[in-house]
């Protein structure tokens, strides 16, 4: 998921009062289950029509490969279940923090739904709907927003999962430096052992 501090820069640009939105990170992410909202979206994933598969294949054929997402033949559905949702606990703690809160919830899930889409392995068109209307307007408000700062939200999600997996390869070498440090040490207090006894 991207950095609170992502969260937070949308969340003010969008005009949530940022105290609210950090409330609604914390709140979202101490519910003890990561992505929690999982259970609440429906999720399916379809072609694209077959006229814009053939054009894609057309391009590729000229040897573009990418052109602004236009190769992604997938459409990866997240149905929202809002009947469900409200009814949860998690809504009535929601519901306190009023028209903001609710903004900032859906908010924080789509720019994490962006994020695991673009960290897969096959990025696809994303699609989030309401299918039970209850919060379609914060859906269709947030996806006008996320519009109009697509390129902003994507480049700041990529430097974030880069500067994770940096992380997260700078943890890996010092494990294996470790490893091997432990493996020397090991080896060569074994032969001093053995020297000290042929002595």
């Amino acid at each position: 998921m991207p950095s609170w501090e992502i969260h937070e820069k949308y969340a003010k640009l969008m005009g949530i009062p940022i105290e609210i939105a950090k409330e609604i990170d914390k709140l979202i992410d101490s519910s003890g289950i990561h992505d929690f909202y999982d259970i609440f979206l429906e999720r399916s994933s379809k072609p694209r029509d077959p006229m814009t598969i053939h054009y894609i294949n057309y391009l590729k054929s000229l040897g573009i490969r990418r052109l602004f997402g236009i190769n992604k033949i997938r459409v990866r559905n997240y149905n929202f279940k809002s009947s469900l949702f409200i009814t949860s606990p998690f809504y009535e703690k929601l519901k306190t923090y009023g028209e903001d809160g609710l903004k900032a919830f859906f908010l924080h899930m789509f720019l994490d739904l962006i994020e695991r889409n673009e960290r897969g392995k096959n990025v696809e068109i994303l699609e989030i709907i309401d299918g039970d209307y209850h919060f379609a307007r914060y859906f269709w408000e947030i996806e006008s927003f996320i519009n109009s700062n697509f390129y902003s939200i994507l480049g700041d999600i990529w430097k974030d999962i880069k500067r994770r997996r940096d992380r997260k390869t700078i943890k890996e070498f010092d494990r294996i430096a470790e490893r091997i440090s432990n493996r020397l040490k090991h080896q060569l207090e074994r032969y001093f052992s053995d020297t000290t006894f042929k002595n």
